[in-house]
Formats: C-alpha cells, sequence, structure tokens
C-alpha cells in the first residue's frame, strides 16, 4: 500500500517478480503470495525439496541388520579363537615328543631309503605326526626378535 495524494493505493508486488524457478504469484491487499511449482518451497520458492527417503521403516531395520551381522561375527570370531586356543595346547603337549621341528625331518631323511628320499616309513617311524607338523619351525618368543631355536 502507498499514499497517493492522500488516498492509498495498492502497489503490485508482483512487477518485482520475487517468485522464483517458475512461481507464479498473486497480487493481494496487503503482500503477494508465490504459489510453487513441483519441486520447489519457500516464501518465494527459494527451496528444493528434498527427495523422500524409502519406507520409514527401512533405516531402522537396516542397522539392526548391520548389528546382528556383525555380532554374528564376533561370536563366530570367539569360538573360532577359542578352538584352535584348545586344539594348539592339545597339539603343544604331543608336539613335546618331538625331538626338534626342522632337526627330526632331517634326520628322517638321513635315515630314510638308500636314494636318499623320505618315504613314509621314515616319517611315521616311532610317532604318529604328519610331515606338516614335523616342517613346522620352532621359535622362541625373546624379547630381543624372532630366532630359530637350535638343538
Amino acid at each position: 500500500m502507498r499514499v497517493v495524494d492522500g488516498v492509498c493505493k495498492d502497489v503490485d508486488e508482483c512487477q518485482w517478480r520475487p517468485c522464483l524457478h517458475g512461481g507464479s504469484c498473486l497480487n493481494l491487499q496487503p503482500g503477494y503470495v508465490c504459489v510453487c511449482g513441483p519441486g520447489h518451497v519457500g516464501d518465494h520458492c527459494q527451496w528444493s525439496k528434498i527427495a523422500t527417503s524409502g519406507h520409514p521403516v527401512a533405516p531402522p531395520a537396516a542397522i539392526a541388520a548391520i548389528t546382528v551381522s556383525v555380532l554374528v561375527l564376533v561370536v563366530l570370531g570367539l569360538v573360532l579363537s577359542l578352538r584352535l586356543h584348545r586344539l594348539r595346547g592339545v597339539q603343544g603337549l604331543q608336539a613335546g615328543a618331538v625331538k626338534g621341528g626342522i632337526q627330526s625331518v632331517k634326520e628322517a631323511a638321513v635315515e630314510g631309503s638308500e636314494d636318499g628320499s623320505v618315504g613314509e616309513a621314515a616319517v611315521q617311524e616311532g610317532s604318529s605326526d604328519t610331515l606338516m607338523e614335523l616342517l613346522k619351525l620352532r621359535v622362541s618368543r625373546d624379547p630381543s626378535g624372532l630366532s630359530e631355536e637350535r638343538e
């Protein structure tokens, strides 16, 4: 509204094109209103609408699924760790009967067949250890680093 010759006259605010992004302006007394097209909101259609996310239950369900999956993996890891720890403890008791890692394999090769090859009889002679168990290195756990124990 504006006063002209002592009389109030309406000013058409829509002449200034206040509505953005293709919004339509409606002149009112007093003021104006913007009618926004799809995809925009605000007094002057200045903001874009944010796309709505999917189903409202989807984010909590995804969080729950991830949490359950992580818990299952942690439990499986603990179970496997405990089983390996127990298995190594039992194998450690059995490995005490073996003379010493590589040394026993070398001795078995020397005591093997006439052509120098290690046969099944040489490896299985005197113990029930498998070839892989005989090939394991014995490593001392000293603080200076890893070093192979020698007999």
